[in-house]
């Protein structure tokens, strides 16, 4: 009797066990699809934003070289300007340098990129377009200021006639950066 009576418990904990088994298993399962695939899912997502600001910061650095520019900016001072604006907005930060990158082909932009960045981002937003298409507006209005009060005006852009006329007065006396100032206000 005392022999079935331990035959009955071992059979009994094993078939606990295997049951434990079982369930462990099953929680295994769940901690796969639910954590582990996620994690996955992370660092790839991780591995594709680190390639991105890393593709950013390589046409950065190539703008700089090819503009010529080194002495005047950094790679990562354009980076960090793109960071803020991306903490002020929620955009996507490599867009954002993307912009600012197309706002230092422009040679007048530079001494004033965070102003250019800003109005391109704001005329993006105002407008409803694309920043890359807003990046090169601006530009080209900073870049020369008495063509570029005649485009933004036709792009929707109102001055004032005496606006007008001070840009047109600082522009003869190659007062670009006073003209520019002009058009950043608007």
């Amino acid at each position: 009797r005392a022999l079935r009576s331990s035959e009955q418990g071992v059979s009994s904990f094993t078939s606990k066990m295997q049951a434990a088994g079982t369930r462990m298993r099953s929680v295994g399962r769940s901690m796969t699809v639910g954590l582990t695939l996620p994690l996955v899912g992370l660092g790839v997502l991780a591995a594709r934003e680190l390639q991105a600001a890393q593709q950013a910061m390589g046409q950065t650095r190539g703008v700089i070289e090819s503009m010529g520019i080194a002495g005047q900016v950094t790679a990562d001072q354009i980076a960090d300007l793109a960071s803020e604006m991306h903490e002020i907005s929620g955009l996507d930060d490599e867009g954002l340098q993307t912009m600012l990158n197309t706002l230092l082909t422009f040679r007048n932009v530079v001494p004033i990129i965070e102003d250019a960045g800003e109005a391109a981002h704001n005329m993006a937003a105002f407008f409803g377009g694309d920043m890359q298409t807003a990046a090169v507006q601006v530009g080209r209005a900073l870049n020369n200021p008495l063509r570029g009060l005649a485009a933004l005006t036709r792009k929707g852009v109102e001055f004032t006639e005496s606006q007008r006329v001070a840009v047109e007065q600082m522009m003869a006396f190659g007062n670009v950066a006073g003209a520019q100032q002009i058009i950043l206000q608007e």
